[in-house]
C-alpha cells in the first residue's frame, strides 16, 4: 500500500509496492530519473558547483553526466578498488578492536560514516582521510559540512525544531540548515536572498581535489 504525505506544501508519494518500485527504478526509469531539486541562486561559487552535481541536475544534462561517469564503475574498475577497500576495512577492524578492548561505547553511525568516507576518499580521490585515527581531521570536517541537506531529507516527518536539533550545536551548520529549509519551503525567497545551500569555505578547500 502506497502512502501520501506532504513535504512542506508539496504532496509526496511513498511507494511501498515492490512491483511498482521495480517499475519506477528499472523498467520505467526514463520517466522518473529526476530527483528533487533545490532552488538556488547561482552567483555564489558553492551554489554554482552544487547545481552541477549529478544529484542536482535533471533531464538530458543528467543523462550526459551519468554516461560520462559510467566507465568509472565497470567490473574491472571495481575489482581494482577492492584492495583499497580491504585496506580501509583492516583499519576499521583495528579501530573496533581497540574499542572492544576498552569496553568503550561508540556511535555506530559515526563509525560507519568514517568507514564510508575513507573508502570514498581513497578510491575516488586518492586521498587517505584517516578518519579513524584523525576524527577531527580537515577532510572529514569539510565533508560533514556538506551532509546537512541529508539531515533535512531524513527528518522530513519531524518538526522544524527537531530538524534543527539534528545539526548539533554548530552555528554554521544551523545557518546552513535554515537556508536549506527556506529553499524547500519558499524557493522564490531563497533565490531573492541569494542564500548559499552549501558551505562556501569547504567548497573552496575541496576545489583543488575536484578540479
Amino acid at each position: 500500500m502506497n502512502i501520501t504525505l506532504f513535504s512542506s506544501f508539496s504532496p509526496v508519494l511513498v511507494v511501498n509496492d515492490l512491483e511498482m518500485a521495480r517499475n519506477v527504478l528499472i523498467k520505467d526509469f526514463d520517466y522518473f530519473m529526476d530527483r528533487r531539486t533545490f532552488a538556488m541562486d547561482h552567483t555564489s561559487e558553492s551554489n554554482k558547483i552544487a547545481s552541477n552535481m549529478l544529484t542536482m541536475i535533471t533531464g538530458e544534462k543528467w543523462r550526459k553526466v551519468r554516461s560520462m561517469m559510467s566507465p568509472a564503475f565497470t567490473s574491472g574498475k571495481l575489482k581494482a578498488m577492492a584492495p583499497l577497500i580491504d585496506q580501509v576495512g583492516d583499519e576499521f577492524v583495528d579501530y573496533l578492536g581497540g574499542l572492544a578492548d576498552k569496553s568503550e561505547e561508540f556511535s555506530a553511525k559515526e563509525v560507519l560514516t568514517s568507514y564510508t568516507l575513507d573508502c570514498i576518499a581513497t578510491c575516488g580521490f586518492g586521498v587517505e582521510a584517516k578518519s579513524f585515527k584523525e576524527p577531527n581531521g580537515l577532510f572529514r570536517k569539510m565533508v560533514q559540512k556538506h551532509s546537512i541537506s541529508s539531515i533535512v531529507c531524513s527528518n522530513l516527518g519531524e518538526s522544524s525544531f527537531q530538524v534543527l536539533q539534528a545539526t548539533g550545536g554548530d552555528k554554521g551548520n544551523r545557518k546552513q540548515m535554515i537556508n536549506v529549509m527556506i529553499s524547500m519551503i519558499a524557493p522564490s525567497v531563497s533565490k531573492a536572498l541569494k542564500l548559499e545551500l552549501f558551505d562556501g569555505v569547504s567548497f573552496t578547500r575541496a576545489r583543488p581535489i575536484l578540479y
